[in-house]
């Protein structure tokens, strides 16, 4: 399956723009939360890392990108 999401994505980067995620602020209206996790150097609530991208034309969100949200460093 990982070869058929590849060429999805390959042919999504021919009209539509990736959604830039990792270290941004998570973004309920590009971001759907996967999980949380601690993170060292990535703070709390921001993405730390994609589970899948997200993918936008324009202002149109075609796929909200799959995230992990951190919650800041370990305690």
């Amino acid at each position: 399956l990982g070869g058929v999401e590849e060429k999805a994505d390959e042919a999504a980067k021919k009209f539509a723009e990736e959604i830039e995620s990792i270290g941004k602020a998570f973004d309920p209206n590009l971001h759907d939360a996967l999980t949380q996790m601690p993170h060292p150097e990535i703070p709390e609530n921001h993405v730390a890392a994609v589970h899948a991208r997200g993918w936008k034309k324009g202002d149109k969100i075609l796929r909200h990108a799959q995230v992990i949200v951190s919650t800041g460093p370990a305690t």
